[in-house]
């Protein structure tokens, strides 16, 4: 994802977030049926705004992809289950374990912002999913 501004001038909403990708916002009407072309963009507090492309300008250029934390987490997971000494699981189907780093990545989203948590007892609910997802992939 590319991170964009939203033109303050010709839009009603100033922001930054991070660009998707490009969408179709369909125009159904009495006398006039048609469809535009829209930025998908994840605004920094969370919300998805459907932009114009005039609208959107880029502050990265394509090759510069930022990574979110989702990715971060789901970079940490894969890259601490490949240095383990248990490699069964990883290197036999690359989709499953790209799968599995999101899943892991997902869990950690959920926890930080539920922050209330055992952390020892979610430890034991992680190497349990660990498992199941090992023994699923086998």
């Amino acid at each position: 994802m590319r991170k964009v501004t939203i033109h303050p001038e010709e839009h009603p909403m100033h922001a930054t977030g991070l660009f998707h990708c490009w969408g179709q916002c369909f125009v159904e009407e009495r006398d006039f049926n048609g469809s535009y072309s829209v930025a998908i963009i994840e605004l920094e507090d969370g919300r998805i705004a459907e932009v114009l492309p005039e609208q959107v300008k880029f502050l990265t250029p394509p090759d510069q992809e930022v990574a979110t934390l989702r990715d971060q987490f789901a970079l940490q997971a894969i890259s601490t289950a490949l240095s383990s000494s248990d490699r069964r699981f990883f290197c036999q189907n690359q989709d499953k374990e790209a799968v599995w780093a999101y899943e892991i990545a997902d869990a950690m989203l959920k926890a930080r912002t539920e922050k209330k948590f055992n952390r020892a007892e979610r430890i034991a609910e992680l190497e349990k999913e660990v498992e199941a997802l090992k023994c699923n992939a086998e």
